[in-house]
């Protein structure tokens, strides 16, 4: 006869026994993936230290490694900062919100309050010899990009406060460029051919985008919707085929409209091109669980971020982000070595780190 007693004990023994293989199953799995992940890995992520306030940002990062941004004091000052691998962060002085550029020689722009208080753009040269831009004729101005002639690109008011579009450079000073027919522009990058796309109001729409040229003046691209220019001098951009839905194509002046790839839905945020004809660019969750995930927390305007490479195809470059822990990730630049500068948001927004994402060469030979 059994002993109930015995038995009750020896089926528990077996029962946790059961339970234990199979989270050593598991735990075999997950490590397993994560070592093919990491195996596989195309990039290599890195957080850069901040001067101990809670917001660090990186605008921008050179073919040299070098990488400016924003970070935030302990007390809150804005600081503009250089950071490279092995020499660490840098304080480069006061500076004021908005975008900040670098080029390969190591010139910035950027955007501080001048001796009257006001803001204005400014360039720093490798020295630390900051000379300001000027405006238009108005109070401010701020920079948006520089390219490797030091031709910086920016937004100044006028003497009557309209907003325009301004390039500089040590030669002719601060140019207005103009507008498509409104009264306002925007700039917003200039390529090493001293090419400028940006945003300008004309006779038919508001924030029409345009394409300068120093012999030709503004050219609207034929596109639904552009963001961003090469130093190829393509323009990257969407639009709608008929028949064939939306792509994200690049334009150039003179060549026409190449298509690049499609998109399942329309673009979320503006997307970037560097020379190797690489976009940065964000999709809403598409399918699977991260579709599942973001219904059931509501999340229905979410997006992930893509590298679409021409060779390699669509990468999700999200997947790099170290510790995210529901932090929102948000590219800022890309270099033509495919790097990629930005910001990682916490959930709360009360914590900004900055991120540098950086191309592991070998395995992207393979």
């Amino acid at each position: 006869m059994v002993d109930e007693t015995k038995r009750i004990p020896l089926f528990r023994q077996r029962k946790w026994r059961i339970v234990l293989v199979l989270v050593m199953v598991v735990l075999a799995i997950w490590g397993g993936l994560r070592w093919d992940r990491r195996r596989r890995a195309l990039y290599r992520a890195t957080i850069l230290p901040s001067l101990g306030g809670q917001v660090t940002v990186a605008h921008a990062a050179n073919e040299r490694g070098q990488v400016v941004g924003m970070s935030q004091t302990a007390e809150g000052e804005r600081r503009l900062v250089i950071w490279e691998r092995g020499n660490g962060i840098q304080d480069l002085g006061p500076v004021c919100q908005g975008r900040i550029d670098i080029n390969n020689d190591g010139w910035i722009a950027g955007t501080m309050l001048n001796a009257g208080g006001k803001e204005q753009a400014f360039i720093r040269d490798p020295n630390g010899v900051r000379t300001m831009l000027g405006t238009l004729g108005g109070p401010t101005s701020s920079a948006r990009r520089i390219n490797d002639k030091n031709q910086v690109v920016g937004v100044s008011e006028k003497a009557n406060g309209v907003e325009r579009a301004f390039v500089w450079d040590r030669i002719d000073g601060m140019v207005d460029l103009g507008t498509l027919g409104g009264a306002s522009s925007w700039a917003k990058t200039i390529n090493n051919a001293g090419l400028v796309f940006g945003y300008a109001d004309s006779t038919v729409a508001q924030l029409q985008p345009f394409v300068w040229d120093p012999n030709q003046g503004m050219v609207a691209p034929p596109m639904d919707y552009t963001t961003d220019l090469n130093d190829e001098s393509y323009a990257i951009g969407e639009y709608h085929f008929r028949g064939d839905g939306a792509y994200v194509v690049a334009w150039r002046n003179g060549q026409g409209m190449t298509r690049l790839f499609p998109l399942e839905h329309g673009l979320h945020n503006a997307p970037m091109i560097n020379d190797a004809e690489q976009v940065v660019y964000d999709q809403p969750y598409r399918r699977g669980w991260a579709q599942l995930k973001a219904k059931l927390k509501r999340e229905w305007f979410q997006s992930q971020w893509f590298l679409w490479d021409a060779r390699k195809g669509h990468i999700s470059i999200e997947q790099y982000m170290p510790n995210r822990l529901g932090e929102e990730f948000l590219p800022l630049g890309l270099n033509n070595k495919g790097c990629i500068a930005g910001m990682l948001t916490s959930k709360d927004q009360t914590r900004v780190r900055a991120v540098l994402l950086e191309p592991i060469a070998e395995k992207w030979e393979k």
